[in-house]
């Protein structure tokens, strides 16, 4: 769904894509498909929309999950790739957030972000490059 609301994006047919942005949400909701990595791209096309309420709220709850679960995979000592996605997922919504005019809320994603990499710095001894 993501990518023929992007082609319609695309093609300026911006009533067109939110019809299939919010199709997709209805038919799919957190509660029976939780949001995972993808959701992010629904959330910056959402944001490309003019949905900005529905976009913020995908980004906390996809955000707020991101962080509670990094933060217990530094605590279980996995650095692997679930980490990572839940660090990307930070990263990437916090800046699309500032993008969009969601000040309070990238900020609390950035400071989540940031708060990750420097667990994982200090656990590991490592640069913040090398994640």
């Amino acid at each position: 769904m993501n990518s023929l609301a992007e082609g319609l994006i695309d093609k300026g047919d911006l009533t067109k894509a939110r019809e299939v942005l919010l199709f997709s949400l209805e038919k799919m909701p957190d509660k029976g498909v939780p949001y995972d990595h993808t959701a992010v791209t629904m959330v910056e096309l959402l944001f490309k929309v003019g949905e900005k309420e529905k976009a913020a709220e995908i980004a906390g709850v996809l955000g707020n999950r991101s962080d509670e679960m990094a933060a217990y995979l530094i605590a279980q000592g996995d650095t692997g790739m679930e980490l990572r996605r839940n660090i990307y997922i930070l990263g990437n919504l916090y800046q699309i957030l500032y993008k969009n005019g969601e000040n309070d809320l990238g900020k609390k994603l950035e400071d989540a972000y940031n708060k990750h990499i420097e667990a994982m710095q200090i656990k590991h001894g490592g640069k913040r490059s090398d994640f």
